[in-house]
């Protein structure tokens, strides 16, 4: 029962999920630590979010326009505004340059595990998963 919940939440393929459990089934039994949580049926590392290389230019390209945005609302008198500007261009500076971590996604008996912090079954029956593409 809860296998078939599981494997209709899933962004993987049911043959991906059953290798993955038989693999954990054929594993030693002996009082051994392998690494691998009994609970645990599937695990992968990816980035935590979406990254792309950009170049220089799209950089100067974003403070061209952060400064014409800047000389826009001094002009007309909200100085409050230059602010919020200016901070998102640190924002966008920030995830641009820096590349992102790379973290551990477990898929347990009990939830979802990402990057160390559960997420259980419980509280994602509200959500669904799709498989795209």
């Amino acid at each position: 029962m809860i296998a078939l919940l599981l494997i209709s939440r899933l962004p993987v393929s049911p043959e991906e999920l059953r290798t993955a459990i038989d693999e954990q089934k054929t594993a030693p039994a002996s009082g051994v630590n392998t690494g691998v949580h009994p609970q645990e049926l599937f695990s992968w590392q990816a980035p935590i979010r979406p990254y792309k290389k950009k170049s220089q230019g799209v950089l100067r390209f974003y403070i061209a326009i952060a400064f014409l945005l800047t000389l826009l609302v001094y002009f007309l008198g909200d100085y409050i505004l230059i602010l919020p500007i200016w901070s998102t261009l640190f924002v966008v500076y920030v995830f641009t340059v820096t590349p992102p971590l790379i973290v551990t996604y477990r898929i347990t008996k009990f939830g979802l595990d990402i990057a160390g912090r559960m997420y259980r079954w419980e509280s994602l029956s509200h959500y669904y998963l799709l498989r795209r593409f």
